[in-house]
Order: structure tokens, then C-alpha cells, then sequence
């Protein structure tokens, strides 16, 4: 019998879902963030957090980036269950990319504690999000088999 988390179609669904959770959360930011009112929040701190020079980057809506970041994730997720078989290195790159939007994710949450001193709840969800799929997409590397490259048997 196979335990829960030697399960590979569990990693796969729980990161698609983290995926497509984290893609509705920053889509739903960019839509707030092109209303002329103001975000609502049951934090307050939504709006002081648009308003500051962080909110872009390269003059781009930081959501904007959060969506290209949760749909290419769906998108491989997705890969995955269909085509099964993967090389190692691809699988190494797709912890590298969730490494990546977990710090992202992590610096942005910084930028909002220490220097613009409010929290948007709604880009704590989104961090929270991208770290769950960090350590999930993790797992993966353990789900394959190193030599032929299908999924290992629990």
C-alpha cells in the first residue's frame, strides 16, 4: 500500500491546486489594482500597498508577474499529468522556479512589514501560495526515479 506522500498524483494535484488558488488571488489583485476605488480589505492595508512605488515593477503591475508566475505552473503541472515522464533536469528546474517565486514572494511580504508598514491579506495569500508550492513542487524530485526517469514506486 502506498503512503499519502509517496503518492505522485497527490503532489501533482495539491500543486495544481496551489497553482490555480494563487493565479485567482493575484488575477483578482490586478483587476482591483485597474478600479479606480479603493481595494477592499480587512487588513487596511491593500490600498497603502498599491499606492507605493513598490507595487510595480519595470512598470508593470507586480499581480501581473504573480499571474505569469501561477499559470506557467499550471500549465507544467498540468504537463505532468499527462506525460508522465520527465527528465531530472526538468523536474530541478521547476523547484528552481518555485525557489525563485518563493522568494520573491518572501522579499515582497518584507517590503510590506518593514518599509511600507501596512499588509495586503490578499498578497500574504499569494506568498503563502508560492512558498506551499515550493516545498511541494520539492517532492517532486523524490516522486522520479533517477535512471528512468518515470515515477518511482513507494
Amino acid at each position: 500500500m502506498k503512503k499519502l506522500y509517496h503518492n505522485p498524483h497527490i503532489w501533482h494535484y495539491i500543486a495544481f491546486g496551489l497553482s490555480i488558488f494563487g493565479l485567482l488571488v493575484a488575477t483578482y489583485l490586478w483587476y482591483e489594482y485597474q478600479q479606480p476605488t479603493d481595494i477592499g480589505c480587512a487588513l487596511q492595508g491593500c490600498q497603502t500597498v498599491r499606492e507605493s512605488v513598490y507595487s510595480k515593477f519595470m512598470g508593470i503591475d507586480v499581480p501581473v508577474f504573480g499571474i505569469a508566475y501561477y499559470l506557467l505552473n499550471a500549465i507544467y503541472i498540468t504537463s505532468l499529468l499527462i506525460e508522465r515522464r520527465r527528465f531530472r533536469y526538468e523536474i530541478l528546474l521547476f523547484v528552481a522556479f518555485n525557489f525563485t517565486g518563493a522568494l520573491v514572494s518572501v522579499y515582497l511580504t518584507y517590503l510590506e512589514v518593514y518599509v511600507i508598514e501596512a499588509i495586503c491579506q490578499y498578497c500574504v495569500m499569494s506568498a503563502v501560495a508560492a512558498i506551499l508550492l515550493f516545498i511541494v513542487s520539492a517532492n517532486f524530485i523524490t516522486t522520479y526515479n533517477k535512471n528512468d526517469l518515470s515515477y518511482a514506486e513507494a
